[in-house]
């Protein structure tokens, strides 16, 4: 039996950073989830004979989503162990779908590099926002409500404006 930690993971890293970082990337993954799903149906390839599953394998959503929140948390991660160890996460549960015989490699292999271009694609999004965010030069207070699973947080991030030198 495989645990999905996702979410307590990203629940813990929302709940502990309270940044624009942290919904930002939990959004991007759920975005990524849907993309999986339309993926799925249109590429409509069978999972491996003898998985529980009867919906389509590829691209395997758990690669997607593991590998998407593993890069966009590896880009704000402080230390090059973080990345690793993250990556790395990312990598054993994909593995582990093969090992279940719920993915094939081919499947777990196109659903990390999905999620690793897409991950990355949405964190260059991000920090756009937060440039143009910071180039505006006025103090203000941006609210952003995500709703996981049905119970609403709100999360207030103060912008605070560059101190640029003159010259």
């Amino acid at each position: 039996m495989l645990i999905d930690v996702n979410p307590l993971a990203n629940t813990v890293a929302v709940w502990s950073r309270r940044d624009f970082i942290a919904p930002f990337i939990v959004v991007g993954s759920i975005l990524a989830s849907f993309g999986t799903d339309v993926l799925k149906k249109a590429i409509n390839q069978d999972r491996p004979a003898g998985a529980p599953f009867t919906d389509p394998g590829m691209p395997s959503s758990y690669a997607l989503v593991s590998t998407f929140l593993a890069v966009g948390w590896a880009a704000a991660a402080a230390s090059t162990a973080s990345r690793a160890a993250l990556l790395s996460a990312a990598l054993l549960i994909s593995v582990l779908r093969v090992a279940c015989s719920y993915h094939t490699y081919a499947q777990i292999a196109v659903g990390g590099l999905v999620g690793g271009l897409t991950a990355s694609g949405w964190m260059v999004l991000g920090s756009a926002i937060v440039a143009q965010r910071g180039a505006q030069r006025t103090a203000s207070i941006t609210r952003i409500c995500v709703n996981p699973h049905l119970h609403s947080y709100t999360y207030y991030i103060p912008v605070v404006p560059r101190n640029r030198s003159s010259g």
